[in-house]
Formats: structure tokens, sequence, C-alpha cells
């Protein structure tokens, strides 16, 4: 295996202990980089948190390591990016490095808007997966006073919307996360991310009823977002104007903005794991300053 030296990060290993791989790791091309994040995928539980029959309303459950009967830790809630498409797979590794923390995580999936679905479907599946683990979660050592969502791009904005966007069918999320760690995330559908504004537009849905950025409101947990200077779908000005937009609202919101860095900069087997090591890094800072 190709390493890097000089870290105490913990070890990627399976359901029994086993080391498969560790974060050191240097995947040689994007082949052997899903193998990997679905091998650490395939460690964590799967359940259905929908109909079973749909293939997409699953989740995966990664306990935490070592927790005694009826112990409940905190727990981290990731909604993966792709276009409101995507796959949970996406994920795996940041799931698999905080549960080594001593965290529980959750990974979900999701309906895209295809076909009859609309970009609405999507969100409708992103609060009932949440709204299971806030039912669910104690029966899998989560302590559903304890969340933090985190999301990727596209996932940014359903971890958003969870508690921004209502619809007349599915309102708003009751139980707010303690916080957010969002990636490159889409906050602005009106400004922003031509793709998704398009797909809305496709759908009768107005751009602007769906776009996080212009429905904060006082009382959002605090934010933490982690984007690249280079990022051509979320350039650091959008970033920047959501920030201000959280501040006006007396809403705490932390920007790192990583030099030279594009869009997904952030994923398991890219740039050298080298921005994968310094994002989960400031996601465990971020944690600990929430007393998580």
């Amino acid at each position: 295996m190709a390493k890097m030296s000089g870290s105490d990060e913990p070890p990627l290993v399976n359901a029994h202990g086993k080391v498969e791989h560790d974060f050191f790791y240097l995947p040689k091309d994007r082949k052997e980089t899903d193998q990997i994040n679905d091998d650490l995928l395939a460690t964590g539980k799967q359940v259905a948190y929908g109909d079973s029959a749909i293939e997409e309303q699953k989740l995966w459950i990664f306990p935490p390591l070592a927790a005694q009967p009826g112990e409940l830790r905190p727990c981290v809630f990731f909604i993966h990016g792709g276009g409101w498409g995507g796959h949970p797979r996406s994920l795996a590794a940041q799931s698999v490095y905080l549960q080594r923390r001593g965290y529980a995580t959750v990974s979900i999936h999701f309906r895209a808007p295809r076909g009859k679905l609309t970009p609405h479907d999507t969100l409708r599946d992103a609060r009932k997966a949440y709204r299971w683990i806030i039912e669910h979660g104690r029966d899998h050592h989560i302590d559903p006073d304890r969340i933090v969502v985190s999301g990727g791009s596209a996932g940014g904005h359903l971890s958003l919307a969870l508690s921004t966007i209502s619809l007349d069918d599915d309102p708003v999320i009751e139980k707010l996360p303690q916080g957010y760690v969002l990636f490159n995330p889409v906050s602005d559908l009106v400004d922003g991310w031509a793709g998704g504004r398009k797909k809305c537009e496709t759908a009768g849905i107005d751009p602007l009823s769906f776009s996080p950025a212009h429905h904060v409101r006082p009382g959002q947990p605090p934010t933490l977002i982690l984007s690249g200077s280079k990022d051509g779908l979320i350039p650091p000005h959008l970033v920047n104007a959501f920030q201000t937009r959280m501040k006006e609202t007396k809403n705490e919101c932390t920007f790192i903005e990583y030099p030279g860095a594009g869009h997904g900069f952030f994923n398991y087997g890219r740039e050298d794991n080298r921005y994968f090591r310094l994002t989960m890094q400031a996601f465990d800072d971020f944690l600990s300053q929430l007393n998580l």
C-alpha cells in the first residue's frame, strides 16, 4: 500500500475489526475507490426507512464500536451528493471514520427526481429518513437529541432544506439537529447550480421556493461549511452570501475555504486524500466545539 506518514488517524475496519484499508491508502483509480467505499458501506446495517419495496428508501447505520448495552452516542446523519442522485458509497469513508471516533453514523439513500418524481420527492425521502432515525435511533445506540446533519453538494441542499423548506404535505423537521457540516453545499437555487434550477423548473417548482439561502430563519443550528476556492459549481461568493444571510439572522455559520480546491475535493480517494484528512479534522474540531 502507498502510505503517507505523520498522523494518528484511525484505520478503516470492517464489522469484525479487521483492517481492510487505512486513511493513508491511495486508491489507484476511481474504480478502486468505489470498491473501497462499497466495502465500507457494506459494514453498516442496511435498514428500510420507508417502503421496503422501494430500493432507494434505505439507510445504513454504523453503530459506535464498543458501545455498552443501552448506551446512546451522538450521531452524524450523512446525505450524499450527486445532483440529487448519486449513491451513499460516496460518504462511506466519512461514516466509518467518525464511527472509529466513537460516534454513531448514518448514511441515507433517496429517490432521484426522474420520471414522475420531482425534487420535492427527494426532499420528502431525506426528511422521512431523518424522522425514522429520531423515532428508532435509540435501538441503534443513537441519541436523537445529539444529531449533526452533514451533506455534500446537492446533499448539502437537502441537509439545509430539512429545516427550511416546507412542502404542503411535508413540513420542516420538528426536532432540529445540533449542527450542520456541509461540504461545498448547494444553498442557492436562484443564483447557483443551474442544473438544479432547471430540474425544479421542469417539475413546475419555483426555484426560489426550494432555495435554502432564501429561507434562512432565526434559530437555525450552528453550521460549518467546507468548500474550495476553485469550485466552479459552488463558487466562494455564493457561500459568502449564504454566510451573510445566516449572520444577519443571528445564526452561527463558519466557512473554511480551501485554496485551490475544486468541487468534490473532500471525497476519499481524491487529491491524495489530503483534503479528506483536512476536512475530517475540521469536522472533528466542530463536533468538539458542540461538546459532542
